[in-house]
Order: structure tokens, then C-alpha cells, then sequence
């Protein structure tokens, strides 16, 4: 089994070249939903982790779950105005979240549209994106959810793939998350 992977805030927040303001939480049902209900409070760069996230949303209605410790998610609002398109975005986090990924060494990246993120021909993670309008903007939230560490054979199986497995010098979550929130 692999170690438990504490994320820590103050280390986040001080290696991340944005302006935004981070947060870990214990435990929640989704780091998406709860950026949402925060609207009102979320400025442009904001990041919400999670050590373990229980009911995390993708594609279909899946759910995304995971062990304490063992992936990584995460939530980053956007404040865009109204009169925006934000066509295409998917596909620009898509690519930076890959960007991101190469950068710390991990090869054959690919992004299954709409958004799911592929390692050679197995599922490393997903991306959801969500808006919603405010009085002078709208806030753009970018979910990602990434297996980091095999947690239970059972539940994560050979059709998925962890990312410190096989690697030489497995990535820390903390290091993983300054990557992936300085990409986006």
C-alpha cells in the first residue's frame, strides 16, 4: 500500500505564482459544488482542495470518490465577464492540465474529450467544468480529480491509472497541485 499524502495549505499557497487564495479541506462532498455555493465569495484564481472528496461529479452522473490521501482534488474559479465566450476553454485546460503533467515527467498524456484525462490507454483523472452568473461577472469553476496513489485494488483497477505508479520519483500531492493550479 501506498503512504497517506497530506496536502499542506501554507506550502500550496506560497509556491503557487497566482494571486488567488488557497484552501484544503478534510473531507467533502464535492470541491465543485462547494466553490459554487461560495459564489459570492470567490475571486479569480481561488482554489479549493480536498484530502478526500466522496462525492465528486463527472461525466454521465459518475461519481468521483477516493481515499484520504491518494488523489488529487481540486477546484479553481474563473471570473469572466458576462459578454465572454468561453467556447474552447475545456480544450485550453485540457491541454494545460497535460502541459502540466509532462512537466514532472509523466509521457503519453492525452485528453479524451470532453474531459478526461488519459495516461497511454487508462483513465488518470477527469476534469468538470461549471459556471454561474454573478451580478457583474460569471464565475467559471474547473474541477479535477486525479489518481495519485493505488488505494484499493478492488475499486481502482487495471482500467485506471495511478500516477506514482511506475514512476522513479514518485510526485508528491502537494508539488502535483502547484504544477496543475500555476497551469491553469
Amino acid at each position: 500500500k501506498s503512504p497517506v499524502d497530506f496536502l499542506n495549505e501554507t506550502y500550496i499557497y506560497s509556491k503557487v505564482k497566482g494571486k488567488g487564495r488557497v484552501e484544503v479541506l478534510d473531507t467533502i462532498g464535492s470541491t465543485n459544488t462547494e466553490m459554487l455555493n461560495r459564489a459570492g465569495n470567490v475571486a479569480s484564481g481561488d482554489v479549493l482542495l480536498a484530502e478526500h472528496q466522496y462525492s465528486g461529479r463527472g461525466r454521465r452522473a459518475n461519481k468521483w470518490t477516493g481515499a484520504i490521501g491518494k488523489q488529487l482534488t481540486l477546484s479553481i474559479g474563473f471570473s469572466f465577464p458576462p459578454e465572454h465566450s468561453c467556447m474552447g476553454f475545456s480544450i485550453a485546460v485540457g491541454a494545460a492540465v497535460a502541459s502540466a503533467l509532462d512537466a514532472i515527467g509523466i509521457k503519453d498524456v492525452f485528453i479524451k474529450w470532453p474531459n478526461d484525462i488519459y495516461v497511454l490507454d487508462r483513465k488518470l483523472g477527469g476534469i468538470l467544468i461549471e459556471s454561474i452568473p454573478r451580478e457583474h461577472d460569471n464565475l467559471v469553476v474547473v474541477g479535477l480529480g486525479m489518481n495519485v496513489y493505488r488505494w484499493k485494488d478492488n475499486v481502482l483497477n487495471s482500467d485506471y491509472a495511478c500516477l506514482n505508479n511506475g514512476l522513479k520519483c514518485p510526485v508528491k500531492r502537494d508539488n502535483l497541485a502547484v504544477k496543475i493550479i500555476d497551469a491553469l
